[in-house]
């Protein structure tokens, strides 16, 4: 989001009356409570507040969602295209060029104008770790031993029972990609005229990176025909 757009979102909030830290006061906000259940929402536990907005804020919301998952989605279109080239056309470079032993190696290769690495590959293993049920076992030792050893051995837990304290860092909420709830990203992306834009966005990276490979490397271009037993020369 552009700081323009955020700002602009923020403006929309002006006619709302203010209160400090608290929900805000306005006739085009409507909050609701729900807990993770409905016997938790009838008792008050509540895990979950919506706000339900009207208005002005509500047009602007709606349209930066649009625009946020039209970008999320050119965002993965792009993903998809980088692993395609890394695995595809990248990865039968490295195969080519090294041993099957070399797998066990951080592998590299380098040219005049750029350094690829390569890291080691893992092999699955298995291993066993055995886990000691202390709770399971108590219960069981308790129904055989005897009333007056039962008192003892009770001390005896306690005494070397003791309490780990951890704390776990704070953070700030994350925000979940919009879900618009009455058309589909992709009639939205159509009906504004955006999808012509996305393919556009989507032809330029496909000419840059195949540019970009073609300039890679000169000293690759005929690598697989050259490749007899030695490794190639450069």
């Amino acid at each position: 989001m552009k700081t323009d757009d955020f700002r602009t979102l923020l403006e929309s909030f002006n006619n709302i009356e203010e209160a400090g830290d608290e929900r805000v006061v306005d006739p085009n906000v409507e909050y609701s409570e729900e807990g993770s259940s409905k016997i938790k929402t009838a008792k008050g536990e509540f895990s979950k507040v919506t706000a339900m907005v009207k208005g002005t804020t509500s047009e602007k919301l709606t349209k930066l969602s649009k625009r946020y998952l039209i970008l999320d989605r050119a965002a993965k279109e792009f993903g998809k295209r980088r692993d395609d080239v890394k695995e595809g056309e990248i990865r039968p470079i490295f195969d080519l060029l090294f041993a099957a032993e070399d797998a066990a190696l951080t592998r590299a290769i380098e040219t005049v104008s750029l350094t690829i690495q390569m890291g080691k590959d893992v092999e699955e293993s298995t291993s066993e770790k055995e886990v000691f049920a202390t709770e399971k076992f108590m219960v069981d030792l308790m129904k055989l031993l005897d009333k007056d050893l039962i008192p003892v051995v009770e001390k005896l837990r306690e005494k070397h029972t003791k309490l780990d304290k951890s704390t776990k860092a704070g953070k700030i909420g994350a925000i979940a990609a919009p879900k618009l709830k009455k058309e589909s990203i992709r009639e939205s992306i159509i009906r504004e005229g955006m999808m012509e834009t996305l393919k556009e966005y989507m032809s330029r990276l496909q000419a840059w990176v195949e540019a970009s490979l073609r300039d890679f490397d000169k000293g690759f271009e005929n690598i697989e025909t050259q490749y007899n037993g030695r490794r190639p020369k450069f």
